[in-house]
């Protein structure tokens, strides 16, 4: 690691020493070197998520956040993305040993884009909620536990992320929950009495950043609680008539049409021969958590640390309830886009060519890259037309 806590890779391979903001002689092929890109698996404002292969690296499959560096006007470099992309790698860097937070392994900077590799963990939180056989409160909780582990171990290292919400949390293989998407997340500093700026998605806002005064970690916490409200009762906290973005935060600014703990009654359902299984209640324990989590006053909240030691957590196995089910009010809240739904058949965009013809400059037509991945072919070899034989 480089003085600045950065794991940037510069031209000869070595990590920068202090980066003077990055601006190294870096080699424009280093990261296409090394990788290769595959399906696009998420999208944001102006970064994506792809699935990545490493070059020799026995077919095992990574992620690999791509930033587009370049600014909206074509004037070059936006220094602002490049700022924010350089802030989450050092955010991740310091977060490298944390079992709950995704890992980082590398990162690039070249051609107008950072790319950010990290270990692929491919069960999201909606395929997790939606493949239970039967989502009761004993999974709930188990999920909840991870969720709150993640954000604990995000602040002990002073770091707030400032967009939780369901689709930032992934599972791995063994099931561990991790928390992944730093691209908002913000370093808490001594000298400072807290962060400023409304950053994250809007139902999970606290009142405390859309206030617009300065605000700590309890803002993650509050996020948290939306979210477990939203997943067991269909509907978020707050449910302004109005279904919009300025509505939704001046009902969290204002307490207006608050959470009643009253679960959505028109339901999704099911396309199943099957009778549905009987719909769960929340605990009171559960309830309880909940509301110590939305509490409207942050010096009254509980940290994240202190919220895994809430009740619900230390319930014994046979005393939940295992015959009623969550899934649908987990449907209600798809519907109401607590999740993002994701098309398959996107149009290419403009950075999907320059990143496509970075790849081909590279490593050529992409009908031999298993072998490439495998190691057993070199990139050279695509270039010559040599593949799979002296």
């Amino acid at each position: 690691m480089g003085q600045c806590g950065c794991s940037v890779v510069d031209a000869c391979g070595s990590r920068c020493s202090g980066h003077p903001e990055w601006d190294a002689n870096w080699n424009p092929n280093y990261f296409h070197e090394h990788y290769v890109l595959s399906d696009k698996i998420g999208t944001g404002s102006f970064a994506s998520v792809h699935a990545a292969g490493k070059i020799g690296g026995g077919g095992e499959s990574l992620a690999v956040k791509v930033v587009d560096l370049l600014s909206a006007n074509g004037n070059g470099e936006d220094p602002k993305r490049r700022l924010a992309a350089q802030r989450e790698v050092a955010i991740l860097e310091q977060l490298r040993n944390q079992e709950s937070v995704v890992h980082l392994l590398d990162a690039f900077v070249e051609e107008g884009f950072a790319y950010i590799v990290m270990e692929k963990c491919d069960i999201t939180l909606w395929t997790a909620l939606d493949s239970a056989p039967l989502l009761t409160q004993r999974v709930l909780t188990h999920i909840f536990d991870g969720m709150l582990k993640g954000i604990a171990a995000v602040h002990s290292m002073n770091v707030v992320h400032r967009d939780i919400k369901p689709d930032n949390f992934i599972l791995s293989t063994d099931r561990t929950v991790k928390l992944c998407d730093f691209g908002l997340a913000g370093m808490l500093s001594p000298e400072a009495i807290g962060l400023t700026g409304v950053f994250g998605t809007a139902p999970f806002l606290s009142p405390e950043m859309l206030r617009r005064l300065p605000y700590g970690q309890k803002t993650d916490v509050w996020s948290f609680g939306a979210i477990a409200y939203t997943l067991q009762l269909g509907r978020y906290p707050y449910m302004p008539s109005e279904a919009s973005v300025p509505a939704m935060k001046s009902a969290i600014l204002h307490g207006e049409q608050g959470p009643d703990f009253q679960p959505e009654m028109e339901l999704p359902t099911e396309d199943s021969e099957d009778p549905p299984p009987p719909l769960a209640s929340m605990s009171d324990a559960m309830a309880d958590l909940i509301q110590c989590t939305l509490n409207r006053d942050a010096s009254e909240r509980p940290d994240a640390a202190g919220a895994l030691h809430h009740r619900v957590f230390a319930t014994a196995e046979d005393c939940f309830d295992e015959e009623s089910c969550f899934k649908p009010y987990v449907y209600a809240a798809r519907r109401i886009r607590a999740f993002r739904v994701r098309s398959s058949d996107a149009a290419q965009t403009a950075v999907d060519l320059r990143l496509s013809h970075l790849q081909r400059q590279r490593h050529g037509p992409p009908c031999e890259l298993p072998k490439l991945l495998a190691g057993r072919a070199s990139p050279k070899a695509y270039k010559t037309g040599k593949v799979g034989g002296s």
